[in-house]
């Protein structure tokens, strides 16, 4: 792999774990984690051939560890991208609740 690929390797990889992070957020954004939520994040998280220890960090989250905080910089990058799983997360529990909304809204205004 030349030097351009694994740099780019390396970004792919930063940005899919800053977005599993502003994921997360959305995920407590009603303040519980329903079990389908969980299932798209961890299922996100292997498709997005996360690193074993990333997964563990994402499962120690959803069980209430603290949230690290997201790159939005780096979010700002591939806005559309974000805005769309953000949006597909809260849909998943097939409820909008005000605090989701509150979120998404949060989001929207971060990535500008």
């Amino acid at each position: 792999m030349g030097d351009q690929e694994a740099e780019k390797s390396l970004e792919k990889k930063a940005f899919h774990w800053e977005l599993m992070k502003l994921l997360l957020q959305v995920a407590w954004a009603d303040g519980r984690v329903v079990p389908q939520e969980r299932r798209v994040l961890v299922g996100l998280a292997q498709k997005l051939s996360l690193e074993p220890a990333r997964i563990t960090e994402i499962d120690a989250c959803l069980d209430g560890a603290a949230l690290p905080p997201p790159d939005m910089q780096l979010l700002r990058s591939r806005r559309a991208e974000v805005i769309e799983a953000a949006e597909q997360i809260v849909m998943v529990d097939e409820e909008i609740a005000d605090d989701e909304n509150s979120v998404l809204a949060q989001i929207n205004e971060l990535l500008g």
